[in-house]
C-alpha cells in the first residue's frame, strides 16, 4: 500500500466515524471538507476511494483542488506530478451530491458552527 492509499484509508475511517457520531447527535448536520485530488502517486483506486467518500458522507460545502506543483514545496523538488488532469476532477462529483443535499436547506433557519 502506498502512502496516499494509507492516508486515504485513515481519513476514510475517521470521517465515517465522525459523520456517524454527528448524525446521531444532530439530525441536520452540515459538513465541509477540503480535498486535494491527484497528488503525486495517487492511483485510480485512490481517486475512486475519495469519490466514494464524497458520495457516502455527502458534504454540504467542499473546497476541492487539483494538485499542482509549487516551486517552493518539497513535492516540487522530490516528486513527479504523474497524475493526468482528468483524474483530478472531483468538483463534478461534489456538486452532484451537494446540490441534492442542500436543496433541503432552502428556507430553513438554523445556526451552528463546529470546528476542530
Amino acid at each position: 500500500m502506498n502512502y496516499i492509499s494509507c492516508m486515504l484509508t485513515c481519513y476514510w475511517i475517521v470521517w465515517l466515524e465522525r459523520h456517524s457520531e454527528l448524525s446521531c447527535c444532530v439530525s441536520e448536520v452540515c459538513l465541509s471538507r477540503a480535498f486535494i485530488a491527484g497528488f503525486c502517486g495517487e492511483t485510480e483506486e485512490d481517486h475512486l476511494q475519495i469519490v466514494s467518500l464524497l458520495r457516502e458522507v455527502r458534504y454540504n460545502v467542499g473546497f476541492l483542488f487539483a494538485y499542482s506543483m509549487r516551486k517552493k514545496t518539497h513535492a516540487y523538488h522530490c516528486l513527479q506530478d504523474d497524475v493526468p488532469g482528468e483524474v483530478k476532477q472531483l468538483i463534478r462529483v461534489f456538486r452532484e451530491e451537494a446540490a441534492s443535499l442542500n436543496l433541503g436547506w432552502l428556507e430553513v433557519c438554523s445556526g451552528a458552527l463546529w470546528e476542530e
